[in-house]
């Protein structure tokens, strides 16, 4: 029998007053004062598009779980080869690591945390930090490309519109 721990982090998944689609559990995230409201992909997308230093398309090559070193944590290193830079330059190959995975019989799941399937490709959205790339926003920082639910899926020339925009945002502005 497997045993699971669970964490639910409550801040770091929310992006001003947008909706934010969690990949795992595939439930709205919404911050601001009416939860009822919802706002489009685009608008997530555009979100972090701006914030991001590096925003690549990538498939996850390999990952591979091992407790910290002071064994409190399972951490999960995910190995990207990028396909495509969409904004800003990122190593052919990344490597990521994210709190959460599996070793042996006992499990850590990070609400939001990324959690890449194997093969899978993604659209990552990527801070830089003195060289060392993390996804931005946890989850909401790495949209599936390959996802089976539409609703979970990125679709990439979608992406490509928004960063052209924001260029064209950024370009008026500098002058």
């Amino acid at each position: 029998m497997k045993t699971f721990l669970g964490f639910l982090v409550a801040t770091g998944v929310t992006l001003g007053a947008f909706g934010l689609r969690q990949q795992e559990s595939q439930a709205q995230v919404l911050s601001g004062q009416d939860a009822t409201q919802r706002y489009s992909a685009n608008a997530l997308l555009l979100a972090l598009a701006r914030e991001a230093d590096a925003i690549v398309v990538g498939r996850v090559q390999a990952a591979n779980s091992y407790w910290s070193a002071d064994h409190t944590l399972i951490l999960t290193d995910y190995i990207i080869q990028t396909a495509e830079n969409l904004k800003g330059v990122a190593p052919a190959t990344l490597r990521l690591t994210a709190e959460g995975g599996e070793v042996g019989d006992i499990g850590l799941v990070v609400s939001d945390e990324i959690k890449l399937e194997r093969h899978a490709r993604y659209a990552l959205f990527l801070k830089n930090t003195a060289g060392r790339f993390t996804v931005l926003k946890g989850a909401v920082g790495a949209q599936s490309i390959d996802a089976a639910n539409a609703a979970l899926r990125v679709d990439v020339q979608e992406l490509k519109s928004v960063i052209q925009t924001i260029a064209k945002e950024q370009k008026h502005e500098n002058q």
